[in-house]
C-alpha cells in the first residue's frame, strides 16, 4: 500500500486538506484505493462529531467516515489506512454487487419469496405461495419490484401511522413520507411529516411497526428521554428492544439489495 497521496484520490485530485469550522453539517464523495480496487468514500464533517468515526456503506459497497469540522482530511485518511485490513473483510462479506434478477430470493415483510419471472405473467409483481411473480421485459426485473415494494411500503406504512396515532389519542395525522436515508430509519418533523426508510418494507412486521411507533411516540415527547420510551412501551405491543436487536444485526442487510447497477 502506498502513502496517503496513493490511497485517497478525490474528484478533483487534491488531498490532505484542512476545513475551517462550520456550523452545519457537510459531506464529500469520491473513492479510495484499498486492495488495488477503488472503493466509494464518503466525508461527511459535523458540528457534533467529537472524534473519527468509520463505517460500512452496504448500499455504495463502500466506506462512510464522519468527522469534526476541525480535523484535516490526512487524519481521516490516517484513521483509515490503519484499518484497510478491517474494511476488506467487512466488504468481502457483503458479496457480490449483484442486481434483482430472475430466480433470486427478495423479502417482503420479513418473508422470503423466490422471483419467479416470464413473459406470461402481468408486469406488476404478484405475490403466489412462496413466489414473487413478475413479467414484463426480463431485464427491468429489479426495477419493477422496486417500484411496488416502495407502493407497498406507502400502503402500509399509512396504516401502521393511522394506527398508532389513534392508540395515541393523536386527532391529526402526519402525512407519510417514504426515506432513502442510509443513516435514519425513520424521522417526524414538527412540520407534520413521519418519514420511513421504504426499506423497513423487506424487515418483519414487528420491526417496521417498532420505528413507526417511535416516530408517532415522537409527537408527544421530541427527544429520547424515559417519559419517550415509556410513552413508545404503551402504544407498541411488542418488545422494541428486540426490534432494535434485529436491525443492529440484519439492517444491512436491506441496503444490501440492490436494484440497478448504479
Amino acid at each position: 500500500m502506498g502513502g496517503l497521496q496513493d490511497l485517497f484520490a478525490g474528484k478533483n485530485g487534491r488531498t490532505g486538506s484542512t476545513h475551517k469550522q462550520k456550523s452545519s453539517a457537510s459531506s464529500a464523495q469520491s473513492v479510495i484505493n484499498i486492495g488495488n480496487r477503488e472503493i466509494p468514500l464518503t466525508i461527511r464533517r459535523h458540528p457534533r462529531s467529537r472524534s473519527i468515526s468509520l463505517r460500512i456503506d452496504t448500499a455504495k459497497r463502500g466506506i462512510s467516515v464522519t468527522m469534526p469540522h476541525w480535523v484535516a482530511k490526512r487524519e481521516a485518511l490516517a484513521f483509515i489506512a490503519s484499518r484497510t485490513e478491517w474494511i476488506e473483510q467487512r466488504l468481502a462479506a457483503l458479496g457480490p454487487n449483484k442486481v434483482l434478477a430472475n430466480h433470486d430470493i427478495v423479502s417482503f415483510c420479513g418473508n422470503d419469496y423466490q422471483i419467479s419471472w416470464s413473459k406470461e405473467y402481468l408486469r406488476t409483481p404478484d405475490l403466489r405461495g412462496d413466489m414473487l411473480l413478475v413479467g414484463g421485459e426480463e431485464a427491468l426485473i429489479a426495477g419493477r419490484i422496486e417500484r411496488w415494494l416502495k407502493a407497498k411500503a406507502r400502503s402500509i406504512f399509512t396504516e401502521d401511522l393511522a394506527e398508532y396515532c389513534e392508540r395515541a389519542g393523536e386527532s391529526k395525522i402526519p402525512r407519510i413520507g417514504l426515506s432513502n436515508a442510509r443513516r435514519r430509519w425513520g424521522s417526524c418533523s414538527q412540520s407534520g411529516w413521519v418519514r420511513v426508510q421504504w426499506r423497513l418494507i423487506m424487515a418483519p412486521a414487528n420491526v417496521r411497526r417498532a420505528v413507526i411507533a417511535h416516530e408517532v411516540a415522537h409527537l408527544r415527547h421530541m427527544d429520547h428521554s424515559q417519559r419517550f420510551y415509556d410513552w413508545m412501551d404503551t402504544i407498541y405491543e411488542g418488545d422494541r428492544t428486540a426490534a432494535d436487536a434485529w436491525l443492529k444485526a440484519h439492517g444491512n442487510s436491506l441496503y444490501g439489495v440492490q436494484f440497478s447497477a448504479s
